[in-house]
């Protein structure tokens, strides 16, 4: 994604399309490092606790439904996906499904 991304950032920001903000203020830089913090050590602490009880084949089977759960936290938030996002995850949801009954067969 970082290769498609830098390009694009930094023609947007060329043309006048993007803005760059940078806030270095010491409660700024206390967010970034609690939210950068916390949310990697609560990732991996909940990704070891399920890898432990269910294994890595099906917890690394089940990590392919990350999208589709950011879509419907997103939906919660009042954001709707495009019937393109919806298809992406119809076919993430087929392929788990798929996966799983050829795993218990």
């Amino acid at each position: 994604g970082t290769i498609v991304t830098v390009p694009v950032g930094v023609a947007a920001l060329l043309v006048g399309l993007a803005d760059f903000r940078v806030d270095l203020s010491p409660r700024s830089l206390a967010r970034m490092v609690y939210l950068a913090v916390t949310s990697i050590c609560f990732a991996v602490m909940l990704w070891n606790f399920g890898v432990k009880h269910v294994g890595a084949t099906v917890g690394s089977m089940y990590s392919n439904l990350s999208p589709v759960f950011a879509a419907c936290i997103a939906m919660a938030l009042g954001i709707y996906p495009t019937p393109v996002q919806v298809l992406g995850g119809l076919v993430i949801l087929t392929g788990v499904i798929i996966a799983q009954r050829w795993r218990a067969s």
